[in-house]
């Protein structure tokens, strides 16, 4: 085996010229929010199946507008006369055919509604997945960044023991730190692997794509006013419209049953043969008309169930948009809260960290302090950055939150 290496080496030959030596790792691609966007509404699965009951919905207009079918019928009789046959065709009256396809319509309006519900919800999760792989891509940032300052304080730690300023102690309490930081380096770099798999199941791309996220977390936009949100609200909340539909569908429903008092028209028409005797015939026309006399059930209960459902509609609707402005005035109030937290982080406690970090790590090159001095100032940078890294991630969830209380794109 050595020989053949030799000659392959010799040759100018490297084993990465061979695919199936040298596995190509799959290229990470830039990933936008609004492009993630665009992705899941193109490709989620749950969304696309939402969409298939618009086809439902269509057929059930054909249904409605269906006329009612003819029947053919036969008779041989001893009496006379003894054969015949006719046609039977129900007419419907009142406007039924007519009320059936609006009711159908209406049904199309709430599919519609529930399609965009739909929509609505695979935004707010594919937002929240990509800045879920965000906040994964960010702590292996940070933590990429912790095991170099260890590393660096191990560095520094043997300087010192060399020159007998330090004890072994301090080298193995650095090198303890190396490798506690390297372990949760991995950690976090299986989280994100994670995370990136719930971003891909969501967008329905293959396991094996790696994101690039583009859109920090950092980039948080300003929503407008409260009042606007909240007029904007009233108009495109998924609730509150998903209920006005359902109240359309009951009261074109509450029509039908009215129009369905009216009696069917049976129109029956044929004709007789072989009558025989006085004033008989061989073969002659027949017709008849039946109409239904509606005395008893004139739908009275339908009806009265179907006014009850609209009063308790219209009840609900009500409700419904008290709750969409409270719920509205909480996740703005929310939203701004943790921006507050950002900022506090970003201008204060972050750079405050770094510097006593920075300070520590001077002092004991100078000999100055201990290392575990150091060692106490790097772990609360790292929490300082951690948190700040989750206050980002908490503003992004609050600002979704938010544009899913509302009901439409806030950009």
């Amino acid at each position: 085996m050595k020989q053949i290496l030799g000659v392959l080496m010799l040759m100018g030959i490297s084993l990465s010229a061979f695919p199936s030596l040298a596995a190509q790792a799959p290229a990470a691609r830039p990933l936008t929010l609004d492009k993630a966007l665009e992705l899941a509404a193109e490709q989620n699965l749950d969304l696309i199946a939402a969409r298939e009951g618009r086809a439902i919905a269509q057929a059930g207009v054909i249904t409605a507008a269906q006329r009612l079918n003819p029947s053919f019928n036969v008779n041989v009789l001893r009496d006379t006369p003894h054969e015949g046959f006719w046609f039977t065709q129900p007419i419907q009256l009142g406007g039924k055919r007519q009320r059936r396809i609006e009711v159908a319509e209406r049904q199309k309006g709430v599919t519609e509604e529930s399609i965009r519900t739909v929509a609505l919800q695979v935004r707010l999760a594919t937002r929240q997945a990509y800045y879920n792989l965000a906040l994964a891509q960010g702590k292996v940032i940070e933590l990429q960044k912790v095991v170099q300052l260890a590393r660096r304080l191990l560095q520094i730690a043997k300087a010192r023991y060399g020159a007998g300023d330090a004890a072994m102690l301090e080298v193995i309490q650095a090198q303890l730190g190396v490798e506690q930081a390297t372990a949760n380096l991995e950690v976090a770099e299986k989280q994100e692997r994670v995370s990136l798999s719930e971003l891909n199941e969501l967008l329905d791309e293959p396991a094996t794509h790696i994101w690039n996220i583009a859109s920090p977390l950092n980039e948080i936009p300003k929503p407008p006013l409260l009042s606007g949100l909240i007029e904007k609200a009233y108009e495109a909340s998924p609730e509150i419209a998903s209920l006005l539909r359902q109240l359309d569908v009951e009261r074109s429903r509450e029509r039908l049953y009215k129009a369905e008092r009216v009696p069917n028209l049976d129109l029956e028409y044929g004709v007789d043969f072989n009558s025989p005797g006085q004033g008989g015939f061989r073969e002659g026309p027949r017709s008849q008309i039946t109409i239904g006399l509606p005395l008893f059930n004139r739908n009275q209960g339908l009806i009265a169930q179907s006014l009850a459902t609209e009063d308790q509609l219209d009840d609900q609707i009500a409700a419904a948009r008290r709750g969409v402005a409270g719920m509205v005035e909480t996740n703005y109030l929310q939203l701004a809260s943790q921006m507050t937290k950002v900022n506090l982080y970003e201008q204060k406690l972050v750079p405050a960290s770094q510097q006593l970090e920075s300070m520590a790590e001077e002092s004991y090159r100078a000999g100055k302090t201990t290392i575990l001095s150091v060692i106490t100032a790097q772990q609360s940078e790292q929490s300082f950055e951690q948190q700040f890294l989750q206050s980002e991630y908490a503003a992004q969830a609050a600002y979704a939150a938010l544009e899913a209380a509302v009901g439409v794109p806030l950009q």
